[in-house]
């Protein structure tokens, strides 16, 4: 008999105490367009945010760096003291 596959639920860590989401010196360019030049972000857990500005200013850049779409060409991104690095997340 083969072991069932994991519900989605069960894929998730419960994490009592979750430090914020912390970003810092965020760098990516396009050629020789920075799209983004050395963002810091503290995102507290719980919290509602938001990441505005005007058309052309990186936040699609943003997300996708922080979602790991998108490799940095420099810069750290931390969830609860770990650094997420390496190549873009697979589809």
């Amino acid at each position: 008999m083969s072991a069932s596959p994991p519900t989605p639920a069960s894929r998730y860590v419960v994490v009592e105490s979750p430090e914020p989401l912390r970003v810092q010196g965020l760098t990516k360019s396009f050629g020789s367009l920075v799209a983004l030049d050395h963002l810091d972000l503290e995102l507290a857990p719980g919290r509602i945010h938001a990441l505005i500005g005007p058309n052309g200013s990186g936040k699609t850049t943003a997300l996708k760096a922080l979602v790991g779409e998108l490799v940095p060409d420099s810069g750290t991104v931390r969830v609860n003291g770990t650094e997420l690095s390496g190549s873009p997340r697979a589809r």
